[in-house]
């Protein structure tokens, strides 16, 4: 057993970079969120190749309980903390590493030295299951806590934001390009909005407003810059601008006409445009996309007076 054990070693360290490269390109094909990322192939193929050696570590060792060394350890960190500002979310982590172990195993399979002893075919796969676990364990353990520290700051400053709003006239926020952050930019909608005495229904119009244009600057802006928002709150009314640094678009004719009602996609411009008071695209190819709305305000002589910052 020992010495098929070594050969599978020799076969996956001699192959390391190659089931690398099926890794990422088999990610950037199917796993969504790495279509549109800003991870370049190189950085995913260098993530993949360091997991697959030390599988195969593992695998010489015969340790099925081999710890995580240092260096994979503090490397593990470092992705955890890169995929948590990037549009990559905790399902599409899992899935890539997944899509890891299955094509290691295509290798080993179709491609590797021929293993006819059961036991060891057993020992193979609970060392290599069991590798492949204990990373994505550990990175998405990481990464979770990582978004939670982002949140809760965002969340602190959403607490100061409450107090500032009461007597300044221009407030940013800056998220990074990741889906769980629209949560603060509504939520800080909602505080700005209530603080100037909008109805119900304008706040939760406003809310809705900031949350798609947000949702688009993410989606199909999405950038390691992340997404600016600058509110300049006046007497009668809020204009925020909603800033992405992507590739940009064609705004022109976006959210004129009645979208399919029953389209889980396509509706976002056509929101904003009818439930804001204004709402202008500028976007240039390559140079992101300034989305500015304006939404009027129920202004009465209750309302607080805000003087320009």
């Amino acid at each position: 057993m020992k010495q098929s054990m070594l050969n599978i070693y020799d076969f996956i360290m001699t192959h390391s970079t190659k089931i690398a490269e099926d890794v990422t390109e088999c990610n950037f094909n199917e796993v969504a969120n790495y279509k549109n990322s800003t991870i370049t192939l190189e950085e995913s193929v260098a993530t993949t190749k360091k997991l697959i050696e030390y599988i195969a570590e593992s695998i010489k060792d015969f340790d099925f309980e081999k710890p995580l060394p240092d260096e994979l350890s503090v490397y593990s960190e470092n992705v955890a903390n890169r995929r948590a500002t990037s549009n990559i979310n905790a399902i599409d982590l899992l899935e890539a590493i997944m899509l890891t172990r299955n094509i290691l195993w295509d290798w080993i399979e179709k491609k590797g030295p021929k293993i006819t002893n059961a036991s060891t075919i057993f020992a193979l796969e609970k060392t290599i299951n069991s590798m492949i676990d204990k990373f994505s364990i550990e990175v998405t353990k990481k990464f979770l806590n990582k978004q939670e520290t982002l949140i809760k700051k965002q969340e602190n400053s959403l607490k100061i934001w409450e107090e500032v709003v009461k007597r300044t006239s221009h407030l940013d926020l800056k998220i990074p390009c990741t889906g769980e952050f629209v949560l603060i930019a509504r939520a800080q909608a909602e505080a700005i909005a209530s603080r100037l005495n909008m109805t119900r229904e304008e706040i939760d119009d406003f809310v809705l407003v900031i949350g798609e244009a947000c949702d688009n600057a993410i989606e199909h802006g999405f950038s390691d810059k992340g997404v600016d928002i600058h509110y300049m709150i006046m007497p009668n009314e809020i204009m925020v601008k909603i800033i992405d640094y992507g590739k940009g678009f064609n705004p022109e004719g976006k959210g004129e006409d009645i979208p399919d009602l029953m389209a889980e996609r396509g509706r976002g411009i056509f929101i904003m445009k009818s439930l804001a008071t204004s709402v202008k695209i500028d976007s240039k190819p390559g140079l992101g996309t300034t989305v500015t709305i304006t939404k009027k305000k129920n202004f009465t002589d209750n309302s607080p007076f805000f003087c320009c910052a």
